[in-house]
């Protein structure tokens, strides 16, 4: 008996212990349950806080600037890639660089500097090119301009490379290609196959001077038949004499040229047919008339009978034509002259006469180019 009663304060505070210890396992648990809770409330807030800031405020970390670069103009829309086509080298083609820069930390976060270099087959004088500020897009992106010029630089393919920085010290680059080039020559071919005594005129028969001093001498105009045998390189000729001594044969042709001067890059003229003088120098001389001086230039001369004669013009072209008009002469290089009862003549004769014009069409609105004709 004794013995039971002193086993049972022992069991008493056993379970006393264990109630306490349930009791401080528990409310550990629940402290730790309740700390969990608000670490994740604040992870949340926090997180929420940021996403917020970054639609006004951003602060990205590591993140260049991105670079979008467009070119202007583009001359022909249809062909693949920008196409700069400078219709004449002696002047500039000025080409507009638009560069979109994208920074994630703000437009404001760019520094300013963004430079646009140029490379390629040719050197670009601009080359580099400092961008302005131009305008801004949104929040993230603003817009920064600049132009250059080509003119006579090679042609093929280009690059335009546009470099921007931020305030962290990271840079984005950018770039887009250019295909730089001039139009096609064209050559326009004016003989008398077509509009003989239009277009085209031709006049005959003789003058006492070599060259003449003005461009109206001869004005006998050929006959209807007589442009037949011109308007081919076939053999048959409209041939002249003189009829007085100090004359010389001689035949003149005015074109009306329908390209405008300003794009006539050269003139390319053939004389075919025959000089032939009794006694003399054989051969002819051909000539053009320079408006600017009011004098005829020689252009080719030869001596056998029949001859090719050719000259070219590829400077100041304006000087050639005045009111669409170019005016160009054959003449037998000898007079004619009388020994005692012997005449011996001056002869011309003309088989074939043309001028090519070669020139760079005119810029069109489109996909194109087309002739300009001045009325």
């Amino acid at each position: 008996m004794d013995k039971k009663r002193d086993v049972l304060p022992v069991m008493v505070m056993v379970v006393i212990i264990a109630m306490v210890a349930i009791v401080l396992v528990t409310s550990l648990a629940l402290a730790i349950n309740t700390n969990m809770n608000c670490l994740h409330v604040y992870d949340y807030a926090f997180a929420y806080a940021y996403a917020a800031n970054t639609g006004t405020n951003a602060t990205v970390l590591n993140t260049a600037p991105a670079v979008a670069v467009k070119l202007a103009p583009d001359d022909d829309p249809v062909t693949p890639g920008v196409q700069v086509i400078n219709p004449d080298p002696g002047t500039n083609k000025t080409v507009t660089i638009t560069a979109n820069v994208t920074d994630m930390n703000g437009y404001d976060d760019l520094t300013g500097m963004v430079i646009a270099t140029i490379t390629g087959p040719g050197e670009v004088e601009d080359s580099p090119v400092s961008l302005k500020f131009d305008n801004v897009v949104n929040q993230t992106t603003a817009t920064y301009t600049g132009s250059f010029n080509m003119s006579n630089q090679a042609e093929g393919e280009y690059e335009v490379e546009v470099n921007a920085t931020d305030n962290g010290g990271l840079a984005g680059v950018g770039s887009r290609n250019f295909t730089y080039s001039y139009p096609p020559e064209i050559v326009t071919t004016y003989d008398f196959t077509t509009g003989a005594g239009t277009n085209k005129w031709a006049y005959r028969y003789q003058h006492n001077k070599k060259p003449p001093a003005s461009n109206d001498v001869p004005d006998i105009e050929f006959e209807r038949w007589h442009y037949r045998l011109i308007c081919r390189d076939e053999g048959m000729m409209k041939i002249d004499f003189t009829r007085a001594n100090g004359y010389y044969a001689i035949h003149r042709f005015k074109f009306d040229i329908a390209e405008p001067e300003t794009r006539i890059t050269k003139l390319d003229v053939l004389w075919d047919g025959m000089g032939y003088a009794g006694w003399g120098t054989r051969g002819a001389t051909l000539y053009i008339w320079n408006f600017k001086t009011s004098k005829y230039e020689q252009l080719d001369r030869k001596t056998d009978v029949f001859v090719t004669l050719r000259g070219s013009i590829s400077d100041n072209i304006g000087d050639y034509i005045d009111d669409n008009t170019l005016i160009i002469i054959a003449e037998q290089n000898s007079p004619q002259w009388k020994l005692w009862w012997w005449m011996f003549r001056s002869y011309i004769g003309t088989d074939y006469v043309r001028v090519n014009v070669t020139y760079t069409p005119t810029p069109t609105h489109g996909n194109g180019y087309g002739m300009e004709v001045v009325e």
